[in-house]
């Protein structure tokens, strides 16, 4: 993904086409999952960290196998909801129905 990811930097068109088909659907159910959270009444309608999770979870993904050297795997991306994104909607692990 990471050498897709450069190459498609280097041609407006591989980027434009790998835009379309993973990372606009992939953006798209994620905020879809916010919206339905506000609809519920889970998270506030107006609070201003909801419009990033999107980028968060993208971006970790991304940016931790250029950090650590390892890839963002499922334990990995649990605590970083638990402790970046959940704090940034007024939520804690704690709050969530089991």
């Amino acid at each position: 993904m990471h050498a897709l990811s450069h190459a498609a930097l280097q041609s407006p068109e591989l980027l434009c086409a790998l835009r379309e088909a993973l990372i606009v659907p992939e953006i798209a159910a994620i905020d879809a999952m916010v919206r339905r959270a506000q609809g519920r009444g889970e998270i506030a309608a107006d609070l201003p960290g909801a419009e990033y999770v999107a980028a968060q979870l993208l971006g970790v993904m991304r940016a931790r196998p250029l950090l650590e050297g390892r890839y963002a795997d499922a334990a990995y991306l649990s605590r970083f909801v638990e402790r970046a994104i959940l704090p940034g909607l007024g939520l804690t692990a704690d709050t969530r129905e089991p």
